[in-house]
C-alpha cells in the first residue's frame, strides 16, 4: 500500500505526515530545526540541515510541502463586476493596489470558496524568500509538486469535515503566527494574524529581564508542570490569560468581518487547534468569553482518520496540525482544483539559485534561456544534451567538486533534458547558443550572488537591430555598503563579455537602486554579424 508524505516546515520543526491510498494516516515524524531566530538565512540553513537528516525514501514520496506561516500573507479582494475575459486583469490591478511593491516581488495565487464571483482571497509569499526556500528543498532532493499554505488547507478541511448548518470558526495557534478560518453557508473567510503563543515569551522576558530563549524554557516548564503549580512560576498564568483575551479580540474581529462582508449570522461553534489549546488556563478563558458558542478542540472533532496501528505519540504529532494535514490529504487524493500552489511549473522554470559553483550558473542560464526566449532553439540536433552532459562531466572532473556535487550535476542534466526536449519550432542553432551562454557564465561567476533574470531578443521585422539582445541581471546584496564593490564587479563583468567571440559590444547599461536587498542592472549585447547564432 503506497504512502504519500506531507512535509510541514514550521518555525522550530519539520513535521512529516504519511497517509495511505485509503486516506488513513499511517505515520508521523517530527524533527527539530535548531536556530537562534536571527533571520531568514540562519533559519533556511538550519532547515536544510534538518531535511538532510530525513530518509531519502520519505523525501522521494513527499507530494506537498507546507511553508512557514509567518511568511504567508492573505487578503480578501472585492473585485468590480467585469466581463469574464477581463477578470484576470482586474485581479492583477487589485493585487497591485493592496500589496506593497511590484507584482513581480510576490509569488501568489487565489482561492475561491464562496459563490460570490466578484471576490477572491489572495495568498502570497515574497519571491525572494520563496526562491530561497525552493532552493533548499530542491537541493535536498525533496520530490514535491505542491507548495501550499496551511491557512488554505485548514479552510478546505473545515469545509469538508464540519458540514452542519451552523457557522464554524477554526483557530489554529502557532508559535509566531496564528490562523483563523470561518466556514458558513456559501461563504468562507480566512486570516493569518501576527499574534501567537510566543507573545507569552515576550512578556516573561520583559518582566523578568531575561533573554527570550530562557523565557521560552520557563514557559514550557510551567506548561508541562501546570497541574503541580511550580513555585515561583504562577505569574505566568496571568500572561496566558492576557494572551487568551487578546486572541478573543481577534476572533471577534474575524467574526465581524465575516458577517458584514458575506451577510452571515454569528459564529456558533469554535474549534481550537495547536499545542496551546491543551493548556486549561487558555481554553477556560475562551470558553468563558464565548458562553453562547460551542468551544471544542480539533482532536475531539476529527475521528476515524488514524490507522489502527498508529501509536498515541504519533497521533499527538498529527493532532497539533490535523486540519492542515486533512486539507492536504483531500487535495492530493480527491479534488485538486481548490488547491493553491505557490510552486507552479512556470515558476519552477524561473527559480534563481544563488550560485556557489559554476555548474549551477550554467544550469541556471539554460533554464532561464529556455523559459524566456521560448521557441528559439532548433530540434534538429538531437544529441545536444548528451554533448552538454559530457561537457559538464569533464568540467566537474577537472574541478575540486566532490562526488555529491557530481551526482547533483547529473540530476540537473536530466531535468534539463526533460525541459528542453519539449521545445520545437526553432530559429537558431542550439550549439552556438549554449556556447554563448557558457561564455556568459564564465564572466558572470565573479558576481557570486547574481542571476540572469531575463533575455529579450530584438524581433524587429525590418531586420534592424535583430542582432541585439537585452539582458536583465539581479544581484542579492549580502551586506550593506556593498554597492561600490558590486559596481566594480559589474564593470569587470561587462569587460569580460566582450571577450566572447560572438559579442561585439555592450551598451545601454542601467543600474537601478537597491530594493529589498536586490540590485538590478540591465544592458544590451550586440552579437557579431558573422556569428552562427544568427544563422537561420
Amino acid at each position: 500500500m503506497r504512502n504519500s508524505v506531507i512535509m510541514r516546515c514550521g518555525t522550530n520543526y519539520v513535521a512529516l505526515a504519511m497517509f495511505n491510498d485509503k486516506g488513513k494516516f499511517t505515520n508521523a515524524l517530527s524533527h527539530p530545526i535548531r536556530h537562534s531566530g536571527s533571520g531568514d538565512e540562519e533559519w533556511l540553513a538550519a532547515l536544510s540541515k534538518t531535511i538532510e537528516g530525513i530518509s531519502a525514501d520519505l523525501k522521494l514520496n513527499t507530494i506537498l510541502v507546507i511553508p512557514p506561516n509567518n511568511k504567508i500573507f492573505v487578503k480578501y479582494l472585492e473585485l468590480p463586476e467585469v466581463e469574464k475575459d477581463n477578470y484576470g486583469q482586474a485581479l492583477k490591478f487589485e493585487f497591485q493596489r493592496n500589496f506593497p511593491g511590484n507584482e513581480e516581488e510576490w509569488i501568489w495565487d487565489t482561492y475561491h470558496h464562496q459563490e460570490r464571483n466578484n471576490g477572491a482571497f489572495v495568498v502570497a509569499m515574497q519571491r525572494i524568500f520563496a526562491e530561497r526556500l525552493l532552493d533548499v528543498l530542491l537541493r535536498q532532493k525533496v520530490n514535491f509538486s505542491y507548495l501550499c499554505p496551511e491557512v488554505v488547507l485548514n479552510a478546505i478541511a473545515l469545509q469538508e469535515y464540519v458540514k452542519d448548518s451552523q457557522n464554524t470558526m477554526l483557530l489554529h495557534i502557532g508559535s509566531e503566527t496564528s490562523l483563523i478560518s470561518v466556514n458558513g453557508k456559501n461563504a468562507h473567510h480566512m486570516r493569518v494574524i501576527q499574534l501567537a503563543f510566543d507573545w507569552v515569551d515576550d512578556q516573561i522576558s520583559n518582566s523578568q529581564q531575561i533573554p527570550a530563549p530562557d523565557a521560552r524554557k520557563i514557559k514550557l516548564e510551567y506548561v508541562q508542570k501546570l497541574s503541580q503549580s511550580p513555585a515561583g512560576l504562577t505569574f505566568i498564568t496571568y500572561y496566558i490569560k492576557q494572551f487568551a483575551n487578546k486572541m478573543q479580540q481577534e476572533l471577534k474581529r474575524s467574526e465581524l468581518f465575516f458577517c458584514r462582508t458575506f451577510g452571515q449570522s454569528s459564529v456558533k461553534r469554535i474549534i481550537l487547534s495547536g499545542k496551546c489549546v491543551d493548556i486549561v488556563t487558555f481554553s477556560d478563558v475562551i470558553v468563558e468569553l464565548n458562553s453562547d458558542t460551542k468551544v471544542e478542540t480539533a482532536g475531539k472533532v476529527i475521528q476515524g482518520i488514524f490507522d489502527k496501528s498508529l501509536s498515541e505519540a504519533k497521533r499527538d504529532i498529527l493532532s497539533h496540525n490535523i486540519f492542515a494535514y486533512l486539507g492536504a490529504n483531500l487535495c492530493i487524493s480527491r479534488d485538486r482544483t481548490s488547491l493553491i500552489n505557490l510552486f507552479s511549473e512556470d515558476f519552477k522554470n524561473q527559480i534563481s539559485f544563488q550560485r556557489r559553483h559554476p555548474i549551477y550558473m550554467a544550469a541556471m542560464v539554460i533554464i532561464v534561456f529556455a523559459s524566456i526566449l521560448g521557441l528559439k532553439l532548433l530540434s534538429q540536433k538531437v544529441n545536444l544534451l548528451e554533448l552538454k552532459k559530457l561537457a559538464l562531466e569533464a568540467r566537474l572532473r577537472e574541478s575540486s567538486l566532490d562526488t555529491q556535487k557530481y551526482n547533483e550535476a547529473i540530476m540537473t542534466e536530466r531535468k534539463l533534458r526533460d525541459s528542453i526536449v519539449k521545445i520545437k519550432g526553432a530559429l537558431y542553432s542550439q550549439d552556438d547558443w549554449i556556447n554563448l551562454f557558457n561564455d556568459l557564465q564564465q564572466s558572470i561567476k565573479f558576481l557570486k550572488t547574481s542571476w540572469i533574470e531575463s533575455f529579450k531578443w530584438n524581433d524587429s521585422t525590418d531586420g534592424e537591430g535583430r542582432d541585439i539582445v537585452h539582458v536583465v541581471v539581479k544581484i542579492f546584496m549580502n551586506e550593506q555598503g556593498q554597492f561600490d564593490d558590486t559596481a566594480n564587479d559589474i564593470e569587470q563583468f561587462l569587460i569580460s563579455l566582450k571577450e566572447s567571440r560572438d559579442i561585439v559590444e555592450t551598451a545601454n547599461t542601467v543600474i537601478s537602486p537597491v530594493e529589498n536587498s536586490v540590485l538590478t542592472f540591465s544592458f544590451d549585447i550586440k552579437l557579431n554579424q558573422n556569428s552562427q547564432i544568427l544563422a537561420q
